[in-house]
């Protein structure tokens, strides 16, 4: 498994794994994201320095599973002040180990609680800026984040490397996973995440956005659709657009909803499934929409300096889509896609293309008949530490004869 690294705003890398892997491609458990809650106000994504917070990690499988992998997991983490330096970057002083609860929600979703920075430990002022004291460092205003290394693994245990420091090292080298001989993931899946800091000032105010249609938006485009000529309007947060039909001026649209967690997924006989999609082999390019509320790109304010004198100035987020399938599932045509805050709310609709995949001739590709399920991860990021998640499946069936 390779090493993923988070960066800011827990940005996943789209790094192959393999020759002729896709981006979108899940061969293997991955990182897809992660999302900072403040502990007892979970939809705000921003800690105060004194904060306690939690973690939630999202992992993407790439198919069924011989035995769960959530008593399988491991983790160990390490949080620095994370001082924004002339060029932009996190410079780390006062590194402290952490220990947190790690709770495995589920295969796929992994929570550390209990996260905090130990003011009163920083014991080393030689480090700190200039005229700094560090028992007044929860008074500093300057602090733009935190910074949190860490590491997760799948098979073995989680362990610090100690002659290896987050101000020399890559957060790859700060860990390893031990005790995994023979495991089927023996790799560490590292990461970094900038914690954003609320400093009281406007545009710290920020909430996590969310895939699910707000009830108080009944006129959202997430709620109602978008109006196009030849469709019908079909609400939700997840459409699937059927192909076009030649000589047809009308093109089919599905609504695509969550599945009931609390079900088990039919990998191996979906085509009985009556909750599930079926899309046909062969079938061609589908159009795949995701919809949001006006609450998912907030507005806010900053201050910038001109000509020597602080102006207050107002911006919307953007909001960046990473989105992946199962192994086999299929092409997606990019990874990543955007709605930019100009995009007016009545058109609050993403959209990238997906083909099923065809029918092979191949015994061991084959399509069975009791059909291919098909995982869909996305992972949802308003580009000021907001982070949302979410899963949907569907059944590919055999369709038309192989080529």
């Amino acid at each position: 498994m390779r090493a993923l690294r988070v960066a800011l705003l827990c940005l996943p890398l789209a790094g192959c794994a393999a020759e002729l892997t896709e981006a979108w491609e899940v061969i293997e458990p991955r990182l897809m994201g992660a999302r900072i809650e403040v502990e007892g106000a979970p939809e705000r994504p921003r800690p105060h320095l004194t904060e306690r917070f939690s973690l939630r990690q999202f992992i993407a499988l790439p198919g069924p599973l011989e035995s769960p992998l959530a008593s399988r997991y491991s983790m160990d983490a390490a949080l620095c002040l994370g001082f924004q330096t002339p060029a932009g970057s996190a410079a780390c002083i006062g590194e402290q180990e952490l220990d947190p609860m790690v709770t495995t929600i589920s295969d796929t979703e992994v929570l550390l609680s209990g996260l905090s920075l130990d003011v009163g430990g920083i014991a080393a002022p030689a480090e700190l800026p200039p005229g700094i004291d560090p028992s007044k460092l929860a008074e500093l205003v300057d602090l733009d984040r935190l910074a949190l290394y860490g590491v997760l693994c799948v098979d073995g245990r989680a362990e610090r490397v100690t002659d290896k420091h987050i101000d020399e090292d890559a957060t790859s080298e700060l860990f390893r996973c031990v005790d995994n001989t023979g495991a089927k993931f023996p790799e560490a899946n590292a990461f970094s995440i900038s914690v954003l800091l609320d400093r009281d000032r406007p545009i710290d105010r920020n909430s996590n956005p969310f895939f699910a249609c707000d009830p108080a938006a009944p006129d959202s485009a997430c709620a109602l659709g978008v109006p196009r000529p030849g469709e019908a309007l079909v609400p939700g947060s997840f459409v699937i657009a059927r192909p076009k039909v030649a000589k047809s001026t009308t093109r089919e649209l599905l609504s695509w909803p969550a599945r009931d967690p609390s079900l088990p997924l039919p990998w191996q006989d979906c085509a009985s499934d009556p909750t599930l999609l079926k899309l046909p082999s062969n079938s061609g390019e589908h159009t795949l929409r995701a919809r949001f509320d006006p609450s998912d790109r907030e507005q806010y304010q900053y201050e910038i300096e001109s000509n020597g004198v602080k102006v207050v100035r107002q911006d919307r987020e953007a909001l960046l889509l990473s989105h992946a399938i199962t192994s086999g599932g299929g092409e997606l045509d990019r990874f990543f896609s955007k709605l930019d805050p100009g995009d007016p709310d009545s058109e609050a609709e993403i959209s990238f293309a997906y083909t099923p995949p065809k029918q092979s001739k191949n015994a061991e590709d084959r399509i069975p008949e009791n059909g291919r399920l098909v995982r869909f991860y996305f992972t949802l990021r308003d580009e000021r530490g907001g982070v949302d998640y979410t899963t949907r499946e569907l059944c590919v069936v055999p369709g038309a004869q192989p080529e």
